[in-house]
């Protein structure tokens, strides 16, 4: 990424938008916004206030996937899932998923 890039995704972190958001922004992987923005200093760390994250526990429960939790609040589904499981949730069942190859 170009400097002024940098400076762009710094101003729009500074804004509000989250590392998904970023990374799909500029074309790029969310582990390269998480770097451009540790190098000034910036925590990356992807929070959820207490309103969203009880909002998401919710929506969880009513069957929404952490993936579309994810989109819905602008973080990864990893990160919906630890911060759902910090509360107590408890996960359900994966269907479907990644096919096993031989």
């Amino acid at each position: 990424m170009s400097p002024p890039e940098i400076e762009e995704l710094v101003r729009n972190w500074e804004a509000g938008m989250g590392v998904v958001e970023l990374a799909a922004l500029f074309g790029v992987h969310r582990h390269t916004v998480g770097r451009h923005l540790h190098v000034r200093g910036i925590d990356t760390t992807e929070k959820l206030s207490s309103e969203e994250l009880a909002e998401a526990a919710t929506l969880y429960k009513e069957g929404w996937s952490l993936a579309r939790l994810g989109d819905r609040y602008g973080i990864s589904d990893g990160t919906v899932r630890t911060r759902l499981l910090e509360v107590g949730m408890t996960m359900r069942k994966r269907r479907g998923g990644r096919k096993k190859t031989a």
